[in-house]
């Protein structure tokens, strides 16, 4: 409270003092909330499902500055970042058809909030079918019957089938009986409100002629390796040209043959009869490695590594468990570490391999993928793709033991351990059940994320997943070309 005198004098003569009592300007000191603003996605947009949804804040703190900031869908906490830009990359992939609340909630270094929220919907893919079809059996002695199943992506709600014999059907997976002697090429035609596409198989199903098929004891090893070929052809065949591949041929229907350099080979068995002669070639068959390439003994810390190369490439055999900055063992214990490894930002993973080896790309991640699948070799635009893909990889570079379920086969020696991740806001998740290995390459639409392999203990396959940079992770090293 504040007194004011004023001095009030009558006609010259009588002066009267009076105290005015006045209230004391107190300094306002109410902390401003932040703003908070989600400027992606947009309310009501819609995306479809398994796409990554880009959620973007607009935070600002007029009289301080912004602490955290916090992204939830349908009031469950996926993510938090401390410092602009303030994203989240959310995958959609499993989540439900129908709406979904998206909010964050900005927070300023007075503890106070904002929130802010959109409602999108995610909806089913709209595209065009991508025909794909199998068959059991594809050749036989006729009259010879035929299951065929559709295997197309894009949910077709129409078919047509045409068997190459005159027959088709509109059924999804119909049936045909061969009863002429031949090779018949079979298309398939598949539509739904999209759009309409088709796919047809040359020869592919052969009645009463040879047909040329062939497995192998083994289909990998350290060289020199000897691999013998099982001749496995259809309907008599009375000759056969071997090529293992590596400028060596045979002429016997059930050959050996000893492979001495390291590389990729191609196996091609041609056979014939009175009548045909039909050849099969299966791509990257035969993987010959060096093996066991030996141990690093890392000179920072002392600690060792196994070595081994697979195809062209050498790895570290074991996750990469060098201590530094932006690093932690799982749930912070030391005997986590002496199994699994640590877990490492992105940022801190480029920097931890030791000098002559690197944090791989994810093109050279492709070329170990393709090395190791029995059914998508090197180069196939399978491994261009998002997600689990392949037949078998995950399957063969995955440890024998140390997986909650589904151990792998260890093929080749990789010896991929599942350590986890841990969220830099949320904590540690997922050890025994989930391997996730860092590349170098930045994902192209935000500089926020990298791509990343992720294997899966009940998946046989491999994932190519993006993953914010802030994330930990598991690092393996590859040697320097």
């Amino acid at each position: 409270m504040k007194i004011k005198t004023i001095l009030i004098t009558l006609s010259g003569l009588l002066t009267i003092s009076i105290l005015v009592f006045q209230a004391c300007e107190k300094e306002d000191e109410t902390n401003l909330p932040p703003s908070c603003e989600i400027t992606l996605p947009a309310d009501g947009e819609q995306y479809m499902q398994g796409k990554i949804v880009t959620i973007s804040v607009d935070a600002a703190d007029s009289d301080g500055s912004i602490a955290e900031v916090r992204f939830f869908i349908d009031e469950v906490s996926k993510s938090s970042v401390n410092s602009s830009p303030y994203t989240y990359d959310w995958n959609t992939a499993g989540e439900n058809i129908g709406y979904h609340t998206v909010k964050a909630v900005s927070f300023d270094n007075e503890g106070g909030s904002t929130s802010g929220e959109v409602t999108i919907e995610i909806i089913e893919g709209g595209s065009t079918p991508v025909p794909a079809f199998t068959a059991t059996p594809t050749f036989g002695d006729a009259p010879l019957s035929v299951d065929f199943t559709d295997q197309s992506t894009n949910n077709p709600t129409n078919w047509h089938w045409d068997f190459g014999d005159g027959n088709t059907s509109s059924e999804q997976n119909p049936s045909n009986i061969y009863n002429e002697v031949g090779t018949y090429t079979v298309a398939l035609t598949a539509s739904n409100e999209y759009g309409t596409d088709a796919v047809s198989k040359n020869e592919f199903i052969a009645v009463s002629v040879v047909v040329a098929d062939f497995s192998a004891n083994t289909t990998g090893g350290q060289a020199p390796f000897t691999v013998t070929f099982s001749d496995e052809s259809f309907s008599n065949p009375t000759s056969w040209q071997w090529d293992f591949g590596d400028g060596n041929s045979s002429t016997e229907q059930n050959p050996s043959h000893t492979y001495n350099q390291m590389n990729l080979y191609d196996v091609t068995l041609t056979v014939s009869n009175e009548n045909r002669s039909d050849s099969e070639t299966k791509a990257n068959f035969i993987t010959i490695n060096g093996g066991d390439a030996g141990t690093l003994i890392d000179a920072r810390d002392e600690q060792s590594y196994k070595l081994v190369t697979i195809g062209k490439q050498t790895w570290f055999a074991k996750n990469l468990n060098y201590e530094t900055n932006d690093s932690w063992w799982y749930d912070n214990l030391s005997a986590n570490g002496d199994i699994y490894g640590r877990l490492y930002t992105w940022e801190a993973a480029l920097m931890t391999c030791p000098s002559g080896w690197h944090v791989p790309s994810d093109d050279e991640w492709k070329i170990l993928e393709g090395t190791v699948d029995s059914n998508f070799p090197v180069g196939d635009p399978e491994w261009d793709g998002p997600y689990y893909r392949g037949f078998d990889a995950g399957k063969h570079l995955k440890s024998q033991s140390g997986w909650g379920t589904n151990h792998g086969t260890d093929a080749v020696g990789f010896t991929a351990l599942p350590g986890g991740i841990f969220y830099t806001e949320e904590g540690f998740d997922f050890i025994i059940d989930y391997a996730f290995f860092w590349t170098a390459t930045e994902t192209e639409l935000n500089s926020t994320s990298a791509f990343g392999r992720g294997m899966y203990s009940t998946y046989r396959t491999i994932g190519r997943a993006q993953s914010s940079k802030k994330n930990a992770r598991s690092v393996r090293c590859i040697k320097d070309e």
